[in-house]
């Protein structure tokens, strides 16, 4: 049976989406009445299926989806579902008049990534404010563009980002999602090292601390207090941040993801820079879930605590950082897997027809 065209071009919107080091943690099935947006047991992400950063990645899917469909005057009907633990999306599958086109100038397919640096120019707090985007669900944003609360979110995250570094299980997932040559790369998943922004020699020194052996030998010199220094030196630098704040809820989390997406795609449009930064949030899941280094709870404590009172938050934690700022260049883009490893007829059905 042929993918639908209402199918089809919803997928190719929803695959436009972010996700975690560009892992696309998500499928879609479908039969002839409904479809679902399910995370992946079988994508080749660097997380672990259920972690917070593949649920945002679906979230952020799901606001795609539900822009393009709204551009097409397509009535989905979607909505969250939870269970037997999991938390997914169905919608009706849009019974279209005609086959939808894909229309590649809408601003989520002009959403990007640029880890690049930005000019100095401040961003205009009416730029700030007048963002429609502000609440999905449970998750909210806040806006932070006062120079002492940049310098304590900079700060933050240069501590998570020691800690990070010398953690093997973040070291070894961060190193499984490069893709250095042509072949790996080709196949659409994963980091793309030109989308990296590296200084020359970058690659090189990516390739050569991908053993843990080695990154472990090189930290007992400090190395990850320089690595570190160097991914918060863009956060402290930038004109402004968003913060994309909520419960740690699976279903405030599928929040978050659609909030940040539509954030992310107003702030493209505005022609402004946005970068991702999730070390903090990885940071505080591990605090949350009892999973972090070693002799490092009390600096992981110490970071929740600066956030809640500078973020002011209620019950809740930070699910993403996004640095913005004012374009000097145009950034590498990520490419994406082909449609067919993500569209499947829903296997019940399918088992149906054939017995």
């Amino acid at each position: 049976m042929s993918i639908p065209a209402s199918i089809e071009f919803l997928a190719k919107a929803g695959r436009a989406a972010p996700s975690a080091d560009n892992s696309q943690p998500w499928r879609m099935s479908w039969d002839p009445q409904n479809a679902r947006l399910l995370l992946s047991s079988t994508s080749r992400s660097s997380f672990p299926a259920g972690h917070p950063a593949c649920l945002i990645s679906v979230g952020s899917v799901a606001e795609n989806i539900i822009q393009a469909a709204a551009s097409s005057g397509l009535d989905l009907n979607m909505r969250q579902v939870a269970k037997l633990g999991n938390v997914h999306y169905e919608f009706r599958i849009p019974q279209a008049d005609r086959a939808p086109t894909v229309l590649s100038d809408h601003p989520l397919f002009l959403r990007h990534t640029n880890r690049l640096r930005f000019a100095s120019n401040p961003v205009e707090e009416s730029i700030l404010a007048g963002l429609n985007a502000d609440r999905q669900g449970g998750a909210r944003l806040v806006r932070i563009h006062r120079r002492e609360e940049i310098v304590a979110v900079a700060d933050c995250v240069r501590e998570a980002s020691e800690i990070r570094f010398q953690t093997r299980e973040n070291h070894e997932w961060f190193h499984a999602s490069l893709r250095f040559d042509p072949v790996a790369v080709a196949r659409g998943d994963g980091l793309d090292v030109a989308t990296l922004g590296l200084p020359p020699g970058g690659a090189a020194m990516l390739r050569a601390l991908s053993n843990w052996r080695r990154m472990a030998f090189a930290n007992r010199f400090g190395a990850y207090v320089v690595f570190a220094r160097v991914e918060a030196a863009p956060i402290a630098r930038a004109p402004a941040i968003l913060a994309i704040v909520a419960p740690s809820t699976r279903e405030a989390t599928l929040d978050a993801g659609r909030l940040m997406q539509r954030v992310w795609i107003e702030i493209n449009s505005t022609g402004l820079a946005v970068q991702p930064f999730y070390v903090v949030s990885e940071l505080l899941h591990r605090l949350e879930t009892g999973r972090l280094l070693s002799g490092s709870e009390a600096r992981a404590q110490n970071v929740r605590n600066v956030l809640s009172t500078t973020l002011a938050l209620r019950g809740e934690t930070v699910h993403m950082f996004l640095r913005i700022g004012w374009p000097i260049c145009e950034p590498h883009r990520s490419r994406r897997i082909p449609l067919e490893e993500i569209v499947s007829l829903d296997s019940s059905y399918q088992k149906g027809m054939n017995g």
